[in-house]
């Protein structure tokens, strides 16, 4: 089920993306789409939440993002990226995560305004720590997809900050449970 008390601080942190994207896509200092050229390689960390649907699981959760990719800019405007990403929570004794691998397409449809989409697959675990025993489990890897937009807020000749959106799913039991995850971070990238 959704807990709004748990929604709330993401919908604020996403106005308050939303806001400091309108400042950025309207200050002067436009990122030169040519400076784009060659690999690109990122980081990012966020906060967001991982939901859980189907036959055995029905919940929502905060979790920390963390995001790296690398790529190849085919275009100053169109990039290849592969992509790893996990979400994390951790209370009491309790650890679950999800981990993404993607490979995809990065576009940016203004200089500072890009998207990118992908697929690939996913896996989840967890860890509850029992005092006396651990119980672990990780599930297969199974299809995935992602998708994503950002807006770089401050650019350099080699390097930008951007503010991100990401949306993905992993879909386990023959897409019976879908596990799904939703952040808004910052980013760090170098071209």
């Amino acid at each position: 089920m959704l807990n709004h008390k748990r929604l709330t601080p993401l919908f604020v942190s996403i106005l308050a993306a939303t806001g400091l994207a309108t400042v950025g896509l309207s200050s002067a200092a436009w990122a030169q789409s040519d400076d784009r050229t060659g690999l690109t390689i990122g980081i990012g960390a966020g906060l967001g939440h991982l939901e859980c649907s189907g036959e055995y699981c029905d919940g929502v959760t905060e979790a920390l993002d963390l995001n790296a990719h690398l790529g190849a800019v085919l275009a100053p405007q169109l990039a290849v990226t592969g992509d790893v990403w996990l979400m994390a929570h951790s209370e009491d004794r309790l650890s679950v995560s999800q981990t993404m691998v993607t490979g995809g397409v990065q576009a940016w449809i203004v200089p500072r305004l890009w998207l990118r989409g992908g697929l690939g697959v996913a896996r989840a675990s967890y860890n509850y720590d029992a005092s006396v025993v651990d119980i672990m489990d990780t599930t297969e890897w199974v299809p995935a997809a992602m998708a994503g937009a950002g807006v770089e807020v401050i650019t350099g000749n080699d390097f930008v900050l951007d503010v991100q959106l990401r949306a993905g799913s992993g879909f386990f039991n023959d897409g019976d449970t879908e596990i799904r995850n939703l952040s808004l971070g910052l980013g760090a990238n170098w071209y």
